[in-house]
């Protein structure tokens, strides 16, 4: 009788470690990727929007230097991009902006661009002089004559926008530092 159950209940627990692993690998496939570049190139940076699907890339040929190949930003869903700038890869570097503020404990990143009268400043803080301490992604956009949006990524985000800092032409001045 003993031997029954001991039978019965490692089968339940087999069956039930089953339908864990089926349900994992089922989630796995159906997460959102957390980029929207391709396989052959190099994720500078990326995250998930939240409270949205949407993704934000900024993404590169794997040759990229401040002489040679492309950074591309975009803005969509896998297979859906909304927003690729710039649409051609010639030249790409002098289309955006970097812009750093350090100070002890803190730093902010942002990278800026301009099309079609919009506005995009894509940040990355790392504020430790505070408890709490404040590390956060976002970018800003903003439309003509309008207040930016803001719209803050989710983490993990993948990359940094510091790899850029000797690729693309950098602002005379610093970002100016936003309170946490």
């Amino acid at each position: 009788m003993r031997r029954a159950v001991l039978v019965i209940t490692l089968c339940c627990a087999l069956f039930a470690l089953i339908i864990r692993s089926s349900r994992a690998s089922h989630l796995a496939q159906t997460r959102k990727p957390a980029t929207l570049c391709s396989q052959n190139e190099t994720i500078i940076f990326s995250c998930g929007m939240r409270k949205s699907t949407k993704i934000l890339s900024l993404c590169g040929s794997k040759d990229l230097s401040s002489q040679k190949g492309y950074v591309q930003y975009r803005f969509g869903q896998p297979g859906k991009v909304e927003l690729e700038y710039p649409t051609s890869r010639q030249n790409t570097q002098s289309a955006f902006n970097y812009a750093r503020y350090t100070r002890p404990l803190v730093t902010y990143l942002a990278l800026r661009f301009e099309t079609n009268g919009y506005k995009y400043s894509i940040h990355q803080d790392d504020v430790e002089d505070i408890k709490p301490v404040v590390r956060e992604s976002y970018i800003n956009v903003t439309a003509p004559g309008k207040d930016a949006v803001e719209m803050k990524c989710s983490e993990p985000v993948i990359g940094g926008l510091m790899k850029l800092e000797d690729i693309v032409p950098n602002d005379e001045g610093d970002v100016p530092p936003t309170e946490p």
